[in-house]
């Protein structure tokens, strides 16, 4: 992602909590962009921040009631671990870019499924990223 202007919205649509696996941030971390490595896990990216030289030992948990949300840029170290509860942990994550930020998507190998983007307001006259199909809802 070039120039790597980018703020993620996380949207609570259950209750978030430590016991069901909430987001955990550390800190002051977005302003050292650290280089990325293949994902170890399932990570629907593909990539991950490299840690292995930064200490995440200050990391906070973000717990959230059903309806609130934090903005964050991509650079924030997050994660979050699997939910070992029966309850469900449903949020909804947005990330928001202006049109002369590049994703560079040919150059991923994303496991998400018609990857791509939606105007939010405004134009895009620059036609950088390929657009997604807005959602239909319904089955």
């Amino acid at each position: 992602m070039e120039p790597n202007n980018c703020v993620s919205a996380w949207l609570a649509l259950d209750d978030v909590t430590q016991a069901n696996g909430c987001v955990y941030v550390v800190p002051g971390s977005n302003q050292t962009q650290l280089p990325q490595i293949p994902s170890q896990d399932t990570g629907r990216f593909g990539r991950q921040a490299d840690i292995s030289e930064y200490d995440v030992s200050s990391a906070i948990p973000l717990e959230l009631p059903r309806g609130e949300f934090y903005l964050f840029h991509r650079l924030l170290l997050h994660r979050s671990d699997s939910n070992p509860g029966s309850g469900s942990r449903l949020a909804l994550s947005m990330q928001f870019i202006s049109p002369e930020v590049e994703l560079g998507l040919e150059k991923r190998k994303l496991k998400v499924r018609d990857f791509g983007v939606q105007l939010v307001r405004g134009q895009d006259r620059l036609q950088l990223n390929p657009r997604a199909e807005a959602p239909l809802g319904g089955n």
